[in-house]
């Protein structure tokens, strides 16, 4: 059931010592003290993970130690326990130190689309007008682009390639290239061309060249004649998300939309307010998930206690199957017919609202799969390692969302689209279109 992404750990431990980027004008850390944080680590993880445990994790941090002889870095240490532990999307360690401060422009200087396992350039923030937005990369300071792929997936957190990969758009890359990598003052890339492979030296940049303007968290449109576009980026915020969701739907009401197109290609969030959206697109009884298995533990007792015996205990864990409910009435009910744009970026909240509607209401879903399995951990218990003073995240539940039936699959779309090369590069939103096609198609029969 587990999925292992630390096949490169051997290598990153063998080099823990060996600096890829000035970390020993960095303050390092005594290998007794990294080992009373592995300790700690490995506590936390089995009184609270509820999977992790059963893995070989704890041997490969055991043999972590024993090799460990000589004072590392942060972000050594970081990048030696990170493709460890990070199985899922909601159990990770997190950086946010210096890596070297001697390098001001350190971030490699493009965005990037990823296409069948290869890199190609989206947006140039360099000054060298050969780097032409749909370059092929082929290597990063003599790595071929294969590798540097294979070596960021190992540090990302989560279950499916394809969610990761969705993940190194924008920034993504960039960021997860310094935390693999590190950072430089000069990138020498190597591009393909017509005439051949060709070697570029690029200059780094500022992290700011990356920022963008703030989608908000929910937007919603009058796109045609009976035809609204409500896009979701998380379910957060309740209160302000309740009133838009609110409001949202007064207007779909106004406007008469008989075809409502739900945009959920974003972060996670709240279940609850996914719970939320639902209640406004049917009628008949939900739940949000079939089963979740809690790990018992102190950061857990009180949600189990909040159950009040609807669950039952099964040694270490909690199991809990809630029951169908009726969903709250609203004077805006939407009753038209629902159609929700998905993929890989979905995940968390995102992936659970996906598999309700799915499963609950009259939602034709067009898209990718989504980025969760439909049976995976979620919940988020946040700590600290006492020396190194890294945080890190673990999952404490294990869902099985509607209509889950493996630990492999999100939610599988009723009309598969699949964006090419051309369209990523170019921004061409082929999700979208191919549903206003299914929409325009069913009011012409």
């Amino acid at each position: 059931k587990m999925k292992n992404y630390i096949n490169h750990s051997i290598l990153l431990i063998a080099s823990l010592c060996v600096s890829l980027n000035g970390s020993a004008d960095m303050e390092l850390i005594e290998p007794e003290l990294i080992k009373e944080d592995i300790r700690f680590l490995k506590d936390r993880i089995n009184r609270i993970h509820p999977t992790l445990s059963s893995s070989n994790y704890s041997d490969q941090l055991q043999s972590y130690c024993e090799d460990l002889t000589n004072p590392i870095s942060k972000i050594d240490f970081y990048r030696a326990i990170q493709p460890i532990i990070s199985i899922d999307g909601h159990t990770t360690v997190i950086f946010s130190g210096i890596i070297n401060p001697n390098i001001r422009n350190s971030f490699i200087p493009f965005e990037v689309v990823i296409n069948e396992g290869r890199i190609y350039v989206k947006k140039n923030h360099s000054n060298n007008p050969d780097l032409k937005k749909g370059t092929e990369i082929l290597k990063i300071r003599d790595i071929p682009s294969s590798e540097i792929l294979d070596r960021i997936l190992k540090m990302k957190p989560g279950e499916r390639s394809e969610y990761k990969l969705s993940r190194l758009t924008g920034k993504g890359f960039p960021n997860f290239y310094k935390l693999t990598f590190g950072e430089f003052e000069k990138y020498v890339i190597t591009i393909s061309t017509e005439a051949g492979p060709k070697e570029l030296v690029l200059d780094g940049v500022k992290n700011k060249v990356f920022n963008r303007t703030k989608e908000p968290m929910l937007s919603y449109k009058k796109l045609d004649t009976f035809i609204g576009l409500l896009r979701i980026r998380a379910f957060r915020n309740p209160t302000e998300f309740k009133a838009n969701i609110d409001q949202t739907f007064e207007q779909v009401s106004q406007d008469e939309i008989k075809n409502l197109i739900i945009d959920v290609r974003g972060g996670g969030g709240m279940s609850d307010m996914a719970d939320y959206l639902i209640s406004y697109l049917t009628t008949n009884p939900y739940k949000q998930y079939s089963k979740k298995i809690t790990k018992i533990s102190d950061e857990t007792a009180s949600w189990i206690e909040s159950k009040n015996g609807a669950g039952f205990s099964n040694g270490a864990y909690f199991i809990y199957e809630p029951q169908f409910k009726d969903p709250a009435q609203h004077e805006n009910q939407f009753n038209g017919q629902i159609y929700i744009i998905t993929g890989p970026e979905a995940y968390s909240t995102m992936t659970l609202f996906v598999a309700m509607a799915k499963e609950y209401t009259n939602a034709i879903i067009v898209g990718e799969e989504t980025g969760q399995p439909l049976i995976s951990n979620g919940d988020i218990s946040r700590h600290q390692l006492p020396n190194s003073n890294l945080n890190f995240y673990l999952s404490h539940s294990t869902y099985y969302m509607p209509g889950a039936n493996n630990d492999t699959h999100g939610v599988i779309p009723d009309i598969p689209v699949y964006p090419t090369l051309k369209d990523l590069i170019n921004d061409v939103d082929v999700r979208l279109d191919k549903t206003l096609a299914l929409i325009q198609a069913k009011q012409l029969q």
